[in-house]
């Protein structure tokens, strides 16, 4: 299933494009610190958080998870070289080597050293629904 992760300053339009995909059917829509209305302490509500998502995979449901607060957003990306990548695959693997496992991490390596940002939408412009169908062409 897919999640989504709309984060921006209030009034850029992040609930509003969540909202309208979300009428598309078969998401849920996930804001600001939701997750700690579902327990009293901070812990046990990420927990209760982390199994809500399960469930909506388990659902087929898809996540939007709107976020205001920059405090909020860690982006962590790991890497390590092709060779290092692979041998640990491997050994995941118990020690069994495929000719497909080093052009996979290959390819896996040379799109997250790619990435970044996955999308940057300037909702000055945009209107709503151009809005949501870019996120849609892109993420569906």
């Amino acid at each position: 299933m897919m999640r989504l992760c709309f984060c921006g300053p209030s009034g850029s339009g992040k609930n509003t494009c969540a909202k309208n995909i979300a009428k598309q059917g078969r998401w849920n829509i996930y804001t600001g610190k939701d997750y700690l209305r579902l327990a009293k302490n901070e812990a046990d509500a990420w927990s209760k958080f982390m199994a809500q998502l399960k469930e909506d995979d388990a659902h087929g449901m898809n996540s939007i998870i709107v976020i205001t607060e920059i405090e909020q957003v860690r982006i962590i990306r790991f890497t390590a070289n092709e060779d290092v990548l692979l041998n640990r695959f491997i050994a995941r693997m118990n020690n069994h080597s495929n000719p497909t496992f080093a052009k996979m991490i290959k390819n896996q390596k040379m799109k997250w050293d790619q990435s970044g940002i996955n999308y940057v939408i300037d909702t000055t412009e945009n209107s709503e629904e151009r809005t949501m169908k870019k996120i849609l062409e892109q993420n569906t």
